[in-house]
């Protein structure tokens, strides 16, 4: 199983503000064949693109990079996955067996034979969170590498927090990659009105709130949803970064909410993207869809995508920290809910994941002697090997068979 939209064409975004100058901007930034959009958690990055590709009528392949993806054989066999589900039309093309089995360039020469040069129609590859690549790793050489090929009808959009590493130079001094900051995503007066009027309130002191938040969206949409609750925020702007604004005023929010609301967003926290029937499964509560809808329409950091529902990074980061300020009996019962679940799923390396958070050697050590191999096999050589070295020594040498 692989943590990604597998393919699938980007659903229509909905309850936002279509900011055109930054729509048009991409098509001319993607002459150059590849764009890196760059901005801190909460500019919009994700929003804009999915913007983008909704109103594509090329193929859009969705890739969003995780941990595991340091792994170059996680990352490939993820990629040739997505590939085939969304570019394979005929049944003579079957999936490139064991792709990380292969020298990189060799693979990615693969794709471009087995499923690009077959199709006449523009394709657009999308690579969310690349925050998550490591300078110098495999990984990064290769999405360089699937950039600099050039094809007319393949473009790429890569989306970070950071800068591009040092693989993406060559790209960026041949100008094949161009960049959108953070002053890009601002929202610019004009559009801060115009969401200001679609949200329907009377701001008296609309001036102050957008200089206040800089155009910062997430802010912005924070302050207008405290105001909706009737929150009363006092601070000065001066005294917070992004993230403590934004925990400060969720926080508010939250509170405000019902508490089967609270109740079903601490219940999936631990979840990087779930269903409905899993949040009813999780938090017991039957009208889960319609919580989740809700939240979706009002913009409150939840995206929905084909049937599967996944929060912004940073409302994970907020929730995942008041779940913890639980009592330990509370923060057990979610986490066993979780793993429970995970487990009839198969989700066996999000259980991993969970285990090392929660520090639960005994099921990590279990679950590691009993699905490394298959892991192995997969290609996922590096997650094997960093679940091994988090291990505390003690525990690792009691079992020979971890060691060997």
């Amino acid at each position: 199983m692989f943590p990604i939209n597998l393919g699938s064409k980007s659903s229509p975004v909905t309850h936002i503000i279509r900011r055109q100058r930054l729509l048009l901007a991409i098509d001319e930034q993607l002459l150059a064949g590849a764009l890196w959009v760059q901005a801190p958690a909460g500019m919009g990055k994700s929003t804009l693109i999915r913007d983008y590709t909704s109103q594509s009528q090329r193929k859009i392949i969705w890739y969003s990079l995780d941990s595991r993806d340091q792994d170059l054989g996680y990352f490939l066999a993820g990629l040739n996955q997505a590939c085939h589900k969304k570019l394979v039309s005929r049944k003579t093309i079957g999936l490139i067996n064991k792709p990380f089995a292969l020298d990189c360039s060799i693979y990615l020469d693969s794709i471009y034979e087995k499923f690009l040069v077959q199709h006449t129609e523009e394709i657009i590859f999308v690579f969310d969170n690349c925050e998550q690549l490591c300078e110098h790793s495999e990984v990064s050489q290769a999405l360089a590498s699937l950039g600099a090929r050039n094809h007319e009808n393949v473009k790429v959009i890569y989306i970070s927090r950071t800068a591009p590493p040092p693989e993406f130079s060559d790209l960026l001094v041949k100008r094949k990659l161009n960049r959108f900051a953070n002053q890009d995503l601002n929202f610019t007066r004009d559009e801060f009105e115009q969401y200001l009027a679609q949200s329907g309130l009377d701001i008296k002191n609309a001036n102050d709130l957008y200089q206040m938040t800089g155009g910062w969206v997430a802010g912005i949409i924070l302050m207008l949803e405290s105001m909706r609750f009737n929150c009363q925020l006092q601070f000065e702007s001066k005294e917070f970064d992004y993230y403590t604004l934004f925990s400060y005023i969720a926080s508010e929010i939250f509170h405000s909410s019902s508490k089967n609301t609270q109740r079903l967003l601490l219940s999936v926290c631990l979840l990087s993207s779930f269903t409905v029937k899993q949040a009813k499964l999780l938090s017991g509560i039957s009208h889960a869809e319609s919580i989740l809808l809700g939240l979706c329409r009002n913009n409150y950091f939840t995206v929905k995508q084909n049937k599967t529902y996944s929060f912004h990074p940073l409302l994970v980061r907020f929730l995942r920290s008041l779940l913890y300020q639980k009592s330990e009996d509370e923060i057990q019962r979610v986490y066993a809910h979780t793993v429970r679940l995970l487990l009839k799923q198969k989700e066996y390396e999000q259980i991993m994941e969970l285990c090392l958070e929660r520090e639960q050697w005994d099921l990590l050590t279990k679950l590691l002697r009993k699905y490394s191999n298959r892991l192995i096999s997969q290609g996922k050589i590096e997650f094997v090997r960093t679940m091994l070295h988090t291990i505390p020594k003690p525990i690792l040498k009691r079992d020979g068979w971890l060691l060997y």
